[in-house]
This record gives structure tokens, C-alpha cells and sequence, in this order.
């Protein structure tokens, strides 16, 4: 997972895509989950870097002026903990119904554990689907 930095938040590039020729990108923070939707992509060159076709140009080498990339450094990195869990998620199957802090490092290791996408587990706590893979994810208050 990349992660960026817009406007001073952590966050994870979800995906690439163009409209009329431009670019733009769909993001999310790190700390809370929200989406940040349409961030026109720019990429610059470097200094010695010849002309690149369009269609040679890979998502990897986009940048935009207000994001930057995060490097994680290798002695001693820690990963931030999330701050205190405002709601409860529930997490159901046919077989099976579980509870968790959403969002905590456990309901995250929980979606990895059982593959599941999370771009579509946050469809599915938005409502914009009813499941995932067999399983229904609701909100408690």
C-alpha cells in the first residue's frame, strides 16, 4: 500500500482514473477512513527525464502537487494506533456474528484475515451494498 500525504493527513491511494483526458485520484485517510474523492493528478518530470507517452506512463509514477509520498523509516517504524473507537461494528454470516470496535487494529486484522476487500466493506457500512463475501457488516451507535 502506498501512502500519501494531503493536507497533512496520511493516506492510502485507492484508485487512478481519467475524465475528458485529465487525471484525478480517489483516496483514503489513514486516521479515520474518509474518503477523499477527485484529486486532480499531475505528474512532473524530473530533471532528466525524457518525454513519456501517455499510454506509457504507469499509475506508479503519478504525483500530484499537493500530495507526497509517506516513507515509512526501517529502524524503528511504528505504525500509529488508532485513536479511540467511536462505534461498535457488527459482523454477521451465516454461521457466525462477531462484534468490534470500528475502526481498531482488530477489525482490521479481521477484513486481512479473511480476504476481504476494503473498499468493499466500506460500500457495505455505507449501504451501498448489502454484502460482502458472505458477510454483512452494520453499525452500532
Amino acid at each position: 500500500m502506498r501512502v500519501f500525504k494531503i493536507k497533512g493527513e496520511k493516506a492510502h491511494l485507492v484508485r487512478v482514473y481519467k475524465v475528458g483526458g485529465v487525471s484525478y485520484a480517489d483516496f483514503v485517510k489513514l486516521s479515520n477512513g474518509e474518503q477523499i474523492k477527485g484529486v486532480k493528478v499531475v505528474r512532473e518530470k524530473t530533471k532528466n527525464e525524457r518525454p513519456v507517452e501517455k499510454e506509457q506512463a504507469k499509475v506508479e509514477e503519478v504525483v500530484q502537487e499537493t500530495v507526497e509520498e509517506v516513507k515509512p523509516k526501517e529502524d524503528g517504524y511504528v505504525e500509529e494506533e488508532a485513536k479511540e473507537p467511536s462505534q461498535q461494528i457488527v459482523v454477521t454470516s451465516k454461521d457466525s456474528r462477531a462484534t468490534f470496535d470500528y475502526p481498531s487494529a482488530e477489525f482490521d486484522k479481521f477484513v486481512e484475515d479473511n480476504k476481504l476487500n476494503p473498499v468493499m466493506v466500506d460500500n457495505c457500512i455505507e449501504g451501498k451494498q448489502k454484502t460482502h463475501k458472505g458477510y454483512e457488516f452494520k453499525l452500532e451507535d
